[in-house]
C-alpha cells in the first residue's frame, strides 16, 4: 500500500469516529429534549447557544483550525439537535 493509500484509510478511519462523536452527540441531546419536554422548557436557549460559539472560538483556536469553520460545523450539528428535540418535544 502506497503512502497516499495509507493516508486516505486514515482519513476514512477518522470520518467514522466523527459521524460516531455526531451520533452519540445527537443522542445525548435527545435525551436533554425529553427532559425539556418532561420540564416544559423552551428547545432555543439564546445564552446556551453563545456559549457555544465561545468554545467554537476556543477550540478554533486551540487546534489552528478557521474560527468561521468551527462555528459552521458546531452550529450545523446544533441546528440537527434542536430538529431532534422539537421531534420529541411535538410528540403527544
Amino acid at each position: 500500500m502506497d503512502k497516499l493509500q495509507q493516508l486516505r484509510q486514515q482519513i476514512e478511519q477518522l470520518d467514522e469516529k466523527i459521524i460516531l462523536a455526531v451520533a452519540q452527540r445527537l443522542d445525548c441531546a435527545r435525551k436533554v429534549g425529553e427532559y425539556k419536554k418532561i420540564h416544559n422548557l423552551s428547545i432555543f436557549n439564546s445564552e446556551v447557544e453563545d456559549n457555544k460559539m465561545e468554545l467554537a472560538d476556543e477550540l478554533a483556536q486551540k487546534f489552528s483550525l478557521d474560527k468561521n469553520f468551527v462555528r459552521s460545523l458546531l452550529y450545523f450539528i446544533i441546528n440537527e439537535s434542536c430538529k431532534e428535540q422539537a421531534k420529541i418535544i411535538s410528540r403527544g
